[in-house]
């Protein structure tokens, strides 16, 4: 993320819009008395929200609000490439946490982009394979701060075909190799703890289950 802008302004930045149903505030049980602006750049905003129930209340409550958002909610993508009953995971340096991880290809959803268009320009840019949007199968979606983050991610699996080639991969800052594993090998990698990435956790079990469906049967 860049164009970072700090502010310490004391007004109130307008509060967040919330277009989806499930966002009613007249239902819900925390009231949002106030809204601080503290933090911005690019990609998201940062509040501090002044909430309050019937018992108490928070003056200084972390807000974290993408700036690109869909009425669902939902502000990036990952996605799952499956080769020749192999995952593709690429090595990502995560500077937050000091270390190497493996992950999913995953990003922002740009502006006017569907989610499908999304997941197929992140998995080219940052694996190579060329895979298209209308290909891509949905595995669902998961929110992975909810205490924090206005924000869900949807999940894609893309079926690659056994002779297909990666492009060339786009330099990206922290991106390391990229590689296929068994489903055995990346059970064993995350019990390892050598992917931590609540994502690619969750893309594993939403495929594994896709897979455990029982096939439809006709009447």
């Amino acid at each position: 993320m860049t164009d970072a802008i700090a502010s310490n302004s004391d007004n109130d930045a307008p509060p967040h819009s919330t277009p989806s149903a499930e966002q009613d505030t007249a239902k819900s049980p925390i009231r949002l008395v106030g809204r601080r602006l503290v933090f911005e750049n690019s990609v998201l905003q940062v509040f501090a929200d002044h909430v309050a129930d019937d018992s108490q209340e928070v003056p200084n409550f972390l807000s974290v609000i993408p700036r690109c958002i869909t009425k669902d909610l939902v502000i990036g993508i990952a996605v799952l490439p499956v080769q020749a009953d192999k995952l593709g995971l690429l090595q990502v340096y995560r500077h937050a946490l000091g270390r190497w991880q493996w992950e999913v290809p995953k990003g922002f959803i740009d502006e006017g982009e569907t989610l499908e268009q999304a997941a197929a320009r992140e998995l080219l840019e940052e694996t190579g394979f060329d895979h298209t949007a209308e290909h891509l199968v949905d595995l669902g979606a998961i929110a992975p701060e909810p205490g924090i983050v206005t924000s869900r991610v949807r999940l894609f699996l893309a079926e690659l075909e056994p002779s297909a080639i990666s492009q060339g991969r786009g330099h990206e800052m922290g991106h390391g190799e990229m590689a296929f594993f068994t489903r055995n090998e990346v059970s064993a990698m995350i019990l390892a703890n050598q992917i931590e990435d609540g994502c690619t956790q969750a893309i594993f079990l939403r495929y594994l289950l896709q897979r455990a469906k029982p096939e439809a049967t006709s009447t």
